[in-house]
């Protein structure tokens, strides 16, 4: 029987940290494969993988009705190509959990698959920022969890965890919430307690069918090697897509040009005072003027640019609402960008 393990959680939670945690730590002689769901067709996270493990690349876009025969059949596929002794997926942050689990359900119908644990990672700091622009799809994501682990605790004042977590606790009251640091923590302990939720609050509940209302009303007292397939990124010219869910559109970008570190911090600046429309999400490879590259990386309100030893082609993926046509003016070869 082959266990999967749902990692998902909101745009910028940590969901990629945490599976390199639990890959480097706990996994590795499992023979496990990552299956990777992004909104839009452009992967950025799977490069991000540190550890040696097979990733596969399944349904751009949130897994809705129109997309989930394709995603069971390729989780169906991973079982029969590679047969591994755990499967992990990491939808995009702008996944519908429920559908998520029910398609982990209906592959468990065809090939011998059970869910292990979902995991919902919640950055303290992101969770509340993005709260208050999110709307109903966020907070859903906050109804539909089973086992919550805080990320970046490290970083945060108590005030700022408390805060999220009484925030998090107000949608959803029984679902356990780990707030302790990651690196404190084995990742068997957290795989743990996230298989227990599961058992608890996740397989005696039909989450297909009012799972939210459920899990409110509980009366627990626990309250590459890689197979790389992404779209288009061959191509010579810059280009990007949209697509639409829940209004939220992701468009992807291919820099040809270099970048000093100044300009990505202006990029930053720029995405914080939505010069460009409400950016959700910003995260991408961007080759430098020394030929290094900069992963770049901001969620609503704040972000980063670290080196990183990415060595292929430059691209960046953006999610939000109404975003502008001039975003292309940040990412492709517009006199007087630089």
């Amino acid at each position: 029987m082959v266990k999967l393990d749902i990692i998902n959680g909101f745009l910028g939670a940590g969901k990629t940290t945490l599976i390199n945690k639990l890959l480097k730590e706990g996994l590795a002689d499992e023979n496990p494969v990552l299956i990777e769901n992004e909104f839009g067709t452009v992967s950025i996270d799977h490069e991000l993988i540190s550890a040696d493990v097979e990733v596969k690349l399944l349904a751009s876009g949130c897994i809705c009705c129109s997309m989930k025969g394709d995603f069971i059949s390729g989780i169906v596929s991973v079982v029969e190509k590679f047969h591994p002794g755990r499967i992990i997926i990491e939808p995009t942050g702008l996944a519908n959990l429920e559908d998520v689990i029910a398609a982990c359900r209906k592959a468990g119908e065809q090939v011998p698959l059970r869910i292990n644990s979902v995991i919902t990672v919640v950055n303290a700091h992101n969770f509340l920022a993005l709260m208050k622009v999110g709307g109903p799809f966020f907070r859903k994501q906050a109804e539909q969890a089973c086992f919550a682990l805080v990320s970046c605790t490290q970083l945060y004042t108590e005030d700022t965890i408390v805060s999220a977590v009484e925030t998090f606790r107000a949608i959803n009251r029984t679902c356990p919430v780990l707030t302790e640091e990651w690196a404190k923590l084995d990742a068997l302990q957290i795989l743990g307690m996230a298989e227990e939720a599961w058992v608890r609050y996740g397989e005696s509940v039909n989450l297909t069918d009012g799972h939210a209302q459920a899990f409110r009303h509980e009366q627990h007292s626990h309250h590459e090697n890689s197979e790389h397939h992404e779209h288009d990124e061959q191509h010579e010219h810059n280009h990007h897509e949209h697509h639409q869910a829940e209004n939220y559109t992701s468009e992807a970008f291919f820099p040809s040009r270099c970048y000093s570190g100044r300009e990505l911090e202006d990029i930053l600046i720029s995405l914080q005072n939505e010069d460009y429309g409400n950016i959700f999400r910003a995260k991408g490879f961007f080759r430098m003027e020394d030929g290094s590259f900069e992963l770049l990386e901001y969620v609503y309100g704040s972000g980063t640019h670290t080196p990183c030893n990415y060595k292929g082609i430059a691209k960046v993926v953006v999610i939000g609402k109404n975003l502008r046509e001039t975003l292309r003016n940040l990412f492709e070869d517009v006199q007087g960008n630089g």
